[in-house]
């Protein structure tokens, strides 16, 4: 699958700029909920960028530095949690402080 198709077409309408975004932390009961945003050139082509959660713990070091030294902006947040019923609401909550 081609991870970059949905940005390619968000340009084709006319949006300059696109963050990808990710987040891991929303199936403990307590702790932080971490997002990460992230924009790339529009010619920048990462070869392996995938979801996170299926890239082995070998890659992700390489993966790391290479979309780090490619992107234009990054953004992180952090929400610190204590209960499930809130792990939704603060998943969200960390990915709006990453894309700001």
């Amino acid at each position: 699958m081609d991870i970059y198709r949905h940005d390619d077409s968000f340009r084709d309408e006319g949006f300059a700029v696109i963050a990808g975004i990710d987040e891991a932390g929303r199936g403990p009961l307590a702790g932080p909920v971490v997002a990460a945003a992230v924009i790339l050139p529009p010619h920048i082509r990462i070869k392996g960028l995938r979801d996170s959660k299926k890239v082995p713990e070998k890659e992700r070091h390489h993966l790391f530095w290479e979309v780090l030294v490619s992107a234009s902006a990054v953004g992180i947040g952090v929400v610190v949690t204590w209960n499930r019923q809130n792990k939704y609401s603060q998943g969200n909550e960390s990915g709006n402080e990453a894309g700001s």
